[in-house]
């Protein structure tokens, strides 16, 4: 279970503690933030690219996931270079745009491919601008979908 989520300089939040319990509920008025921290934990992910999010004048974006049995895993991302991952004590260097096995495996969230046309999801991570999940597609595709989540 995840017990802790930090971010520094990711987008508009730049320094953040969130204790994390079984259920969380993110509230609070419009533009505090609640959109960039689900983007930050979507960034640690599926390893975000490009350098747009880092906090203007900070040269990097750090995102931290600690469990409830103490393992950690980051993501930090600084201009100009690539994104690096470590897992406890391991880091992973040139990792480019993929997810160490690893990462992926200790976190648990993952793309859900549904197709080889690239049709591909994740489920976790509905947003607010997001459209409705499956709804706007054909039904083929939309079971097709359901059947790889089940």
């Amino acid at each position: 279970m995840l017990e802790r989520l930090e971010i520094k300089d990711y987008q508009s939040l730049k320094d953040i503690d969130l204790p994390l319990g079984r259920f969380t509920v993110i509230v609070g008025p419009s533009g505090n933030g609640k959109s960039a921290l689900i983007r930050a934990l979507r960034a640690l992910c599926f390893n975000q690219v490009g350098a747009r999010f880092i906090r203007h004048g900070r040269p990097k974006a750090w995102v931290r996931l600690t469990f409830d049995d103490g393992q950690t895993v980051e993501w930090e991302k600084a201009r100009d270079k690539g994104a690096t991952y470590t897992l406890g004590d391991q880091l992973y260097t040139r990792v480019g745009r993929a997810v160490p096995e690893d990462i992926a495996n200790a976190v648990r969230i993952r793309r859900v491919v549904v197709d080889d046309k690239g049709f591909t999801f994740a489920p976790q991570f509905q947003s607010q601008h997001d459209l409705p999940l499956l709804l706007t597609e054909s039904s083929t595709l939309a079971a097709r979908a359901l059947a790889k989540l089940t």
